[in-house]
């Protein structure tokens, strides 16, 4: 079963910027940074403003923000940084 955070994000994608219909949770987008180093290689990465506070272009994480919601992200080219809240629990190691 996909996670809600790919239904989303594929709403998102096929259908530009107009998703018709009700969602009943939160997302966060952001855009997607670079920096480059002492050596003149790009780095591209996103703000999550949670911990961590950075992921790598790539990236996919399951996290919680700071009033313990949980959030799957991820931090592609074509959508940026995009957190949506899920039920899935954070497994800690």
């Amino acid at each position: 079963m996909p996670s809600l955070l790919l239904v989303v994000v594929g709403l998102v994608v096929l259908a530009g910027d107009c998703v018709q219909g009700k969602v009943d949770y939160r997302c966060r987008f952001g855009p997607m940074l670079s920096a480059t180093d002492d050596a003149g290689v790009t780095h591209y990465f996103c703000a999550t403003e949670m911990d961590p506070p950075f992921m790598q272009r790539g990236q996919y994480l399951v996290t919680r923000d700071a009033q313990n919601t949980c959030y799957e992200c991820v931090c592609e080219d074509e959508i940026g940084m995009a957190c949506c809240e899920s039920e899935r629990p954070v497994m800690h190691v």
